[in-house]
């Protein structure tokens, strides 16, 4: 032991060696832990919040593809009929039940329904490209880049 340090000094040396430059790294490391469990949690919200987009995107395009296909039904049902005498027997289905009717009494009805069917159409593609737009801006504002699609 050099002359001049009690044992008690070298302990206490020791101890502030310690304490003042060996205890700021963990805590550095404990900061950086800190830091990537934000980011590995930020990252997690991103791609929750991504899939939503993408599965309300998808969840519009079926129900426009259902009522495409429905208008489409209708509009070759009333080009069917549209050359037949309004006094012919048809059949039209109402809620599970065939119900006979005349083709003067069938057209109306399916004309209101072809209509509607077409404004509702308009109204959910509106709908799609807005959240499509939406998407589109929650990208960019997030610096979000999808590597596949």
């Amino acid at each position: 032991m050099p002359t001049g340090y009690s044992l008690h000094s070298l302990a206490l040396q020791a101890f502030e060696s310690n304490l003042y430059i060996r205890r700021p790294f963990p805590i550095f490391g404990e900061l950086l832990d800190m830091a990537q469990q934000l980011t590995a949690k930020r990252q997690q919200e991103l791609q929750q919040q991504y899939t939503n987009y993408k599965n309300s995107l998808q969840q519009l395009a079926q129900r426009i593809g259902d009522i495409e296909q429905d208008a489409e039904e209708h509009k070759l049902v009333l080009e069917t009929l549209g050359p037949l005498p309004p006094d012919r027997k048809c059949f039209r289905m109402i809620n599970g039940v065939l119900v006979e009717r005349t083709v003067n009494d069938v057209t109306p009805a399916l004309q209101t329904n072809a209509e509607g069917l077409k404004k509702v159409l308009e109204e959910l593609v509106k709908q799609y490209k807005r959240q499509q737009d939406e998407m589109e801006k929650w990208k960019k504002k997030n610096n979000i880049q999808v590597v596949q699609q």
